[in-house]
């Protein structure tokens, strides 16, 4: 087998120096022992995650970000999961077409749905709070869960329970006992997928946040004055998060695909 050509490994090389090098810059300088987000590196240090934790504004935006992730991903999984089940007994036809109407927030620009919920918002008189801001993240996430728990029921023999229904167990049981079992890695990857998308969602929260801000907006309003470093561990806190729902997700995918 012939070897890659050094060419081909520059060219990866250099790929993933410009994919990864900024982030890879945030996170190294949240740990800088320096009143300076950038170089030199005089030494490294936690005080600047302590921070984020003994600073109220940053207090205040992890707990509404954590809430509204919470929140949002509860409410796109039960509505989510209702609709994959509702969609996948459909004739496949409009199964198609319904399917193709909750693509649209996953496509269209996150500007264009910010711009619609506010104007949307104020002219029915809502209140612009985290409430909104958790309706704006729900029309985000909601799609994910459907096409996630939808790929799962498709592959899914769901004549089990009605053979559940003829042995004596109600819709309820059959449910909870034959086909949860088999969805339910499905659903954890669409939560864990949707605390993510939600933990990064920035333009919907910029527009209807209110003056209840989360991390994404904080971090903006702090980058107006300058990066700093508690600047770079607020960020690199989120992409830690958000990295690790992410593989725990694929992981219980793989092992779902495994598993069939």
């Amino acid at each position: 087998m012939r070897r890659p050509p050094i060419l081909a490994w520059l060219f990866v090389g250099a790929l993933l120096t410009f994919l990864f090098a900024p982030v890879v810059c945030v996170v190294l300088f949240s740990f800088n022992d320096s009143a300076a987000a950038g170089p030199p590196i005089k030494g490294l240090t936690l005080s600047w995650y302590r921070e984020i934790f003994t600073n109220v504004e940053y207090t205040d935006a992890l707990r509404n970000s954590l809430q509204v992730a919470l929140i949002s991903a509860s409410c796109s999984v039960v509505a989510g999961t209702a609709a994959a089940l509702a969609l996948v007994r459909l004739p496949r036809r409009i199964t198609a077409v319904l399917a193709g109407f909750f693509v649209v927030p996953m496509v269209v620009p996150a500007l264009f749905i910010g711009v619609a919920l506010l104007s949307f918002f104020t002219r029915i008189g809502f209140e612009l709070s985290l409430q909104a801001v958790i309706v704006g993240h729900i029309i985000v996430t909601l799609p994910l869960v459907i096409a996630l728990i939808g790929a799962r029921l498709q592959n899914l023999d769901l004549s089990m329970l009605e053979a559940a229904r003829d042995l004596g167990a109600s819709g309820p049981q059959a449910f909870a006992r034959v086909l949860l079992p088999l969805i339910a890695p499905a659903i954890v990857s669409a939560a864990l997928l949707s605390i993510a998308t939600s933990a990064d969602e920035f333009i919907i929260s910029l527009f209807v946040n209110g003056g209840d801000q989360t991390v994404p907006v904080v971090i903006f309003g702090g980058l107006r004055t300058g990066v700093t470093p508690a600047i770079n561990a607020l960020a690199s806190t989120i992409l830690a998060a958000t990295v690790l729902a992410t593989l725990i997700a694929g992981r219980l995918v793989s092992l779902r695909d495994v598993a069939r």
